[in-house]
């Protein structure tokens, strides 16, 4: 009697990847990842909606929550309207470009207020944002050229 269950076992039953030798068998997923995503696809869309809100909680409490909050104090500690309150913006707005857990948390109104203030206004906020953006753009110009 041959098995056939040898054969079926041999490409994941999510992506269709090999199966690694080292796998347990009879092994479905390639990897623990395959068997998550295909788990996930298996549920109602009721149970993915609440899955997906626990997740986007879970980001925000823990990934976003911190840069709200230490941004938004950050008007208590440094003096708004002062070079060095300026200073802090444009680091921010230059960091914003690498860190996408940042990037999102300045979208939020109340970073966005916070970095107004120690900017001294939306209109200089807004041109902060332009010069960063201009010197970046130059900056990835004299890379690409070199």
């Amino acid at each position: 009697m041959t098995n056939d269950n040898t054969s079926a076992a041999q490409s994941c039953n999510h992506c269709n990847g090999p199966i690694p030798e080292g796998q347990i068998n009879p092994s479905k997923y390639c990897h623990l990842n395959c068997a998550r995503k295909a788990a996930y696809h298996r549920k109602t869309p009721a149970q993915r909606a609440e899955i997906n809100a626990r997740s986007n909680r879970r980001r925000f409490e823990k990934d976003l929550l911190p840069h709200i909050r230490s941004i938004s104090k950050a008007t208590e500690t440094i003096e708004p309207n002062t070079p060095i309150a300026r200073w802090v913006v444009v680091c921010l707005l230059a960091e914003r470009m690498r860190a996408w857990k940042l990037n999102l948390a300045m979208n939020y109104s109340q970073v966005q207020d916070a970095l107004a203030e120690l900017a001294g206004g939306y209109d200089r906020l807004e041109e902060l944002e332009d010069l960063t953006f201009a010197v970046v753009c130059k900056h990835m110009e004299e890379e690409a050229a070199a």
